[in-house]
């Protein structure tokens, strides 16, 4: 999805949660205040980005809600924010475990994890919701492509209400459509759907 973003006319940036933790956040743990804190300065950076006419991509895990809403708010000073809640069911998560940091929880070795120790405030109105069971990564990044030209088209037929840029949106046909428009952020999150819950 990325490489698909960086063929636009738009300065793409990427914030992944892991080392955007290292470089930015290295003096916090994992508290609730921590963890508010590292988010804060992901969405401040992001919206700085957008601010100048980028486009940033936010790839941390957001459990709150409260927090999600005060990053919405620094992005939104600025430009657009495309919330997309990433609903993968805790066994799945469990499942993929690439570092063993559930199982490290279950153990309780790890606390205040995410799911399993700690809450998981599920966002109400995600602009997007992508269930990743059963999907491929492909199917998923192409859903947020398809919610973004979206985006792009509202803003479009809306006007701008934003310093206007272009950015070009590469459709499934590899068609390139050019829009004017104002889109100044995009924040993709990943979350953790408990059986039984939507």
């Amino acid at each position: 999805m990325v490489d698909r973003l960086h063929e636009t006319d738009r300065s793409v940036t990427v914030l992944d949660g892991d080392v955007a933790r290292r470089m930015l956040s290295s003096g916090l743990g994992f508290s609730r205040a921590d963890r508010d804190t590292n988010i804060r300065r992901l969405g401040w950076v992001g919206a700085e980005f957008a601010r100048h006419g980028g486009l940033a991509v936010l790839a941390p895990i957001a459990p709150f809600a409260a927090t999600r809403a005060e990053v919405r708010q620094l992005v939104q000073a600025h430009g657009d924010l495309l919330l997309v809640w990433v609903s993968t069911p805790l066994e799945e998560c469990e499942r993929r475990d690439r570092k063993g940091l559930y199982k490290l929880a279950r153990e309780c070795k790890i606390k205040e994890f995410t799911g399993v120790s700690d809450p998981y405030d599920v966002p109400e109105n995600p602009e997007l919701r992508l269930d990743t069971n059963g999907q491929d990564v492909d199917y998923c990044a192409h859903q947020v492509l398809l919610k973004l030209e979206q985006l792009l088209q509202l803003r479009k037929s809306d006007g701008p209400k934003r310093p206007r840029v272009v950015a070009e949106v590469v459709d499934e046909l590899g068609q390139r459509d050019r829009h004017r428009h104002g889109f100044g952020g995009l924040v993709l999150g990943g979350g953790i759907r408990r059986a039984g819950r939507q």
